[in-house]
């Protein structure tokens, strides 16, 4: 039988041993509810994300409680920018010019219902300027979003100082990280980040299982209605299987 070579890791990483011995292991534990805090099988459950959301939020240098379960990198970019501009009815949104479909997407729709878009230019190696973000800025800026790492030609944005700018200005800043976190060290810490999209299937972990970085300065509302999972971020029974294996390729 020929060995396959796969080329489509951007997409999504074939998944690490560890996170297929991790699920697999956790699927002969009999488990609960996580949010079933009554009895030991959903207290077993609830302790299984816990320590998966340790993994994670050591990757990247965060507390636990600044680690928020998603089904994927494109809710977590749902849940940034909606959630954080959910209750306001105007203002601009900044974004790179080359941003993943679920940002480039979003602000489509919220263009529609009021809000102005402006778009941070790039240059011919796909980079921004954090003067440029500087300059577009102004009093009605409320949030800024720029891909930490493009997935297709490799380019690794300035988002320390983009965050930088965006601090000196009051505006909050996300950073989709998917295609940066498990491939160049991030740290949530150093980089004054407010918000940052992590991506399970992309660093090895299964598919349909994400995060999202929130600092505690920064208040959302979650963007759907369900329970009080994830703190009352993200309503709904988590995907304990997918947290294990998530956690055990962040390791």
């Amino acid at each position: 039988m020929s060995k396959m070579v796969y080329f489509d890791r951007v997409a999504t990483a074939l998944m690490a041993k560890e996170a297929v011995k991790a699920i697999t292991e956790f699927l002969q534990v009999p488990v609960g509810n996580p949010s079933a805090h009554i009895h030991s099988a959903g207290i077993t459950a609830a302790k299984y994300i816990d320590e998966a959301r340790h993994k994670v939020a050591d990757l990247v240098n965060a507390k636990d409680n600044e680690i928020y379960f998603t089904s994927g990198a494109t809710e977590s970019n749902n849940l940034a920018i909606k959630g954080y501009i959910s209750g306001k009815n105007e203002g601009e949104i900044i974004i790179s010019e080359i941003e993943h479909y679920s940002i480039l997407d979003q602000v489509r729709t919220l263009s529609s219902l009021g809000f102005e878009i402006k778009f941070l230019k790039v240059d011919r190696f796909g980079m921004v300027n954090p003067d440029d973000l500087g300059k577009l800025i102004t009093s009605k800026t409320v949030l800024v979003s720029v891909m930490m790492a493009n997935p297709e030609i490799g380019t690794i944005q300035p988002v320390k100082e983009l965050a930088k700018v965006c601090g000196h200005k009051g505006v909050v800043f996300h950073t989709d990280a998917t295609s940066a976190v498990g491939y160049i060290p991030v740290d949530v810490t150093e980089l004054g980040v407010n918000m940052m999209t992590i991506s399970s299937q992309v660093l090895g972990g299964p598919m349909g299982t994400g995060a999202l970085y929130i600092d505690k300065k920064t208040i959302l509302k979650p963007i759907f209605d369900g329970g009080n999972q994830e703190r009352g971020y993200r309503p709904g029974t988590e995907n304990v299987a997918g947290i294990v294996g998530f956690g055990a390729a962040c390791e």
